[in-house]
């Protein structure tokens, strides 16, 4: 039986990161340069602490949001998060039960990783 590779074997470790004080156009051209699917959002801190998606970008941007909104303002607070260990087949259905394309690969705390 072949076993099942883990996200560790997967995961994007050199994710864009933006401030949750930046701006919207901040985060666009961030993910446009990147050619990522979002962006991981620090705090004041610099801590990881949300997720902007493109999805999630074009959604409050069709809403009437101002592309110079703070970021923090409408980023997901609680993401989608997943483990290192945690084998693929469970990140695919997580990320099909979620409809999401981006999941934070978390150990005890958010961190610096993506699948």
């Amino acid at each position: 039986m072949i076993p099942i590779p883990l996200v560790k074997d997967v995961m994007w470790t050199k994710l864009p990161i933006v401030s949750g004080d930046q701006i919207l156009a901040t985060a666009a051209k961030v993910m446009l340069d990147t050619r990522s699917l979002g962006v991981v959002v620090n705090d004041a801190y610099r801590r990881p602490m949300m997720v902007l998606s493109y999805r999630r970008l074009v959604k409050v941007l069709a809403q009437g949001a101002n592309i110079k909104d703070q970021v923090a303002k409408h980023a997901a607070y609680t993401p989608i998060t997943i483990r290192e260990t945690d084998n693929l087949v469970e990140a695919l259905e997580l990320m099909k039960k979620n409809n999401v394309r981006f999941i934070p690969v978390v150990d005890d705390v958010f961190s610096n990783q993506d699948i």
